[in-house]
């Protein structure tokens, strides 16, 4: 049987790839052929598609290694119950397609262009491992904050696609890194990484999506987005989320958009008639806006509808 290591806290999958590589002195390539039996010269740093193989490997289970090494639980995050169980159930009994799986992940990938780091943990856990590791919680879209250290985190020169050779098993420490320029406050970017955090943890009762357009609506209620059942400032609102966050932040994690189309994201999550999307970065985005720093009160000019009831700008 081929020796692998054991995934360390909160460890990508793509991490444990690495340290694997490592270990073994494998190259990628015979590495995962010698995992899947298959010619192999990439594989996804968030979620592979041979995890029953990988939990036989590490002596757990599929379920153990999804929930607790991948980032299966924050791309569902905000799904119904339905189509949230029947990918888990894919994935479990092995049905799932490389394309089943390359859709869930996708705004995921989309959303971290590159590998980020915390200098801290990198410190801690070569005194405490000797080896540092790919942490999930770091490679989140719009999560550029180490929840652990109170410090923002530092991007690699590492892309997440496509990957080979020596980067394959590259480590945090072995890696130079800068933070990026972003214009978002340090407090922004902390409750951003805390709710993304929370989604990565979640394993609870997946909330019908609806339960989340009513929060939303009712937050931009009481921020003066919304002044009845009818009317809401989606220009403002796409506005101001734009400013709280800025242009470079939310191309990053996969999330821009024009402020002054009508059919923005931030004003379709508050849209009483939206048809439901599960994106978890922009519910996370949109959540963490309403609930910290937005706020429309004195600026919405507001005039009583007319006999026609619609969604309007």
């Amino acid at each position: 049987m081929l020796y692998f290591p054991r995934p360390l806290p909160d460890e990508l999958l793509g991490s444990l790839l690495g340290r694997a590589c490592r270990e073994t002195g494998l190259t990628p390539t015979k590495l995962l052929f010698a995992i899947t039996g298959e010619r192999m010269y990439q594989s996804s740093v968030f979620l592979p598609t041979f995890l029953r193989r990988l939990a036989s490997l590490t002596q757990s289970d599929v379920e153990y290694l999804l929930y607790g090494h991948s980032t299966f639980p924050y791309a569902v995050s905000f799904m119904p119950a339905k189509p949230a169980g029947q990918i888990l159930g894919k994935i479990l009994s092995a049905q799932a397609s490389k394309n089943d799986y390359g859709s869930l992940m996708q705004t995921v990938v989309s959303g971290v262009p590159f590998r980020r780091k915390c200098d801290k943990c990198a410190e801690e856990e070569l005194y405490k491992f000797g080896i540092t590791y790919w942490h999930r919680s770091h490679h989140l879209p719009g999560v550029h904050y180490c929840l652990n250290h109170r410090r923002r985190l530092n991007e690699t020169g590492i892309p997440i696609r496509r990957i080979s050779g020596a980067l394959f098993h590259a480590m945090p420490h072995e890696i130079d890194g800068a933070t990026t320029h972003l214009d978002v406050s340090e407090d922004l970017l902390s409750e951003v990484a805390v709710h993304s955090v929370k989604a990565l943890e979640y394993r609870g009762t997946h909330a019908d999506t609806y339960f989340w357009l009513s929060r939303f609506r009712e937050l931009a209620e009481s921020k003066g987005y919304v002044k009845s059942s009818t009317f809401v400032a989606t220009r403002l609102l796409a506005h101001d989320v734009l400013s709280a966050f800025g242009t470079r932040f939310l191309t990053e994690a996969g999330c821009n958009y024009t402020p002054d189309n009508p059919n923005a994201w931030p004003a379709r999550l508050v849209r009483p008639c939206t048809k439901p999307e599960y994106s978890a970065p922009k519910h996370i985005l949109l959540f963490t806006f309403l609930s910290t720093c937005g706020n429309a009160a004195s600026r919405v000019q507001y005039r009583k509808p007319g006999p026609k009831s619609k969604c309007q700008s």
